[in-house]
């Protein structure tokens, strides 16, 4: 059951920040379990694809600047490759929470 939560999980990732790269999904411990040797997920092979910028914008009202940088943010917050991910350090420093002092100060 946990197995199939977790392949959920991965498609709800996949329906907003599009596949995972392929040679990340076949090199994880537990590839066999999640993904088939195409990098899909297993039992959740059509997947419903999402713009996340259409998401923000259903729930919220942006200014354009404002959206591109929410947008830019969680990207960058979201990636999949730890080695391209912003650290939360960076994150901090990222100008989306420049233009959002507020929040900035709430996360301390």
């Amino acid at each position: 059951i946990l197995v199939d939560k977790d392949r959920f999980h991965l498609a709800q990732m996949y329906s907003l920040l599009g596949k995972m790269p392929k040679e990340m999904s076949l090199d994880c411990e537990y590839s066999e379990d999640y993904f088939d040797m195409k990098g899909r997920i297993l039992r959740n092979k059509n997947i419903e694809m999402r713009d996340l910028k259409d998401e923000l914008t259903n729930r919220i009202e942006f200014e354009e600047e404002e959206l591109d940088l929410t947008f830019n943010f969680l990207l960058k917050m979201l990636e999949y490759n730890p080695r391209v991910r912003l650290s939360a350090e960076e994150l901090l420093n990222h100008k989306w929470l420049e233009t959002n002092e507020n929040l900035k100060m709430e996360i301390f």
